[in-house]
């Protein structure tokens, strides 16, 4: 059982690069085995040789769709609430625990580029990157972080960037599946207790605390389906894939790249989305994975303001903006 779970969540958002493992095993010579010299005339037969092994069937050549080149950068020119000093972000790094064991060089190679291409697009915009990667990507880990950045009085904004295995519902963390929406809970109860006094919940702590959780953008596997639960968490805005997703190598340094150069949460994962625009990654990857759709969906909470005025439902929320209950 533990391998066709395996199989049906074998991206977390990084299925495309698998190829380049693929296309070299398809190209590399098939196991030879020694050839046999004719016994002797006064000699035994030798040992029967087992069969080769046969082949794994392999996907095709991935297609090679870049990510798109970073946009020019747009300027604050008012409402410029939060500052990079002021912002931090998770990052939920862990692809190689729950990957499948064939792949897990691969896996690796996964997270070091992964971390590598947050740290680079967003080092210079944030005061702190917190990640949370092998066996440190735990939801203890990641609910004990949150606690620690709401209750810091110089963080504004907490954004949430996640990188791991996903099914529907769930979220593959260091230490095991873990339903999404009952971590959603889990965090907010713990703003809650954080927050309590004598007893007494403290309705002013808990809106000061949960206005400074973002956004998210997951890169699992079926990361729509985690939407609500982040919403449950606090988070204002999320956005994830309808389906298993393959295109990583593509939409991920778009968005980042997008949001960092202050273009809205709205157009940054529309950007991702339109980097494999014409869908070859999933295409690519459907005839072992039916369910792979990349296309990412994104939802806000209902009730939060940005800049206190314009509601989210457009999403209309960029790295200098601070959200707000009304």
């Amino acid at each position: 059982m533990k391998n066709i779970v395996r199989s049906r969540r074998l991206t977390g958002g990084w299925l495309a690069l698998l190829g380049g493992m693929l296309v070299l095993a398809a190209t590399s010579s098939a196991h030879a085995w020694p050839p046999r010299s004719p016994p002797g005339p006064q000699l035994p037969p030798g040992p029967q040789l087992p069969p080769a092994p046969a082949r794994p069937s392999l996907l095709p050549p991935p297609p090679l769709v870049p990510a798109l080149p970073p946009p020019p950068p747009v300027s604050c020119t008012s409402n410029c609430d939060v500052q990079a000093q002021g912002r931090a972000v998770i990052f939920l790094n862990n692809t190689v625990k729950f990957g499948d064991d064939k792949y897990r060089l691969l896996y690796k190679f996964f997270e070091d580029s992964g971390s590598a291409v947050v740290r680079g697009e967003l080092a210079a915009h944030y005061r702190e990157i917190v990640e949370l990667s092998g066996a440190n990507a735990t939801t203890s880990a990641l609910v004990s972080g949150l606690r620690r950045l709401q209750a810091d009085p110089s963080v504004l904004a907490i954004d949430l960037i996640i990188s791991l295995h996903g099914s529907p519902g769930t979220l593959w963390f260091e230490n095991g599946e873990r339903d999404v929406a009952s971590l959603g809970g889990e965090i907010e109860k713990d703003r809650k207790r954080e927050c309590a006094q004598n007893g007494a919940t403290n309705r002013d702590c808990e809106v000061a605390r949960r206005r400074k959780l973002r956004v998210v953008y997951s890169a699992a596997c079926y990361g729509r389906s985690h939407n609500a639960a982040w919403h449950q968490a606090g988070f204002a805005l999320a956005a994830g894939a309808l389906g298993v997703h393959t295109d990583s190598a593509a939409s991920f340094p778009t968005f980042l790249s997008s949001w960092r150069s202050g273009y809205s949460f709205r157009e940054s994962v529309d950007r991702a989305n339109q980097a494999d625009g014409g869908r070859k990654y999933d295409a690519w990857a459907r005839s072992q994975w039916p369910e792979a759709d990349s296309r990412r969906v994104w939802l806000s909470t209902p009730g939060y303001n940005h800049n206190t005025t314009t509601p989210l439902t457009d999403g209309n929320v960029r790295i200098w903006t601070r959200t707000a209950q009304p």
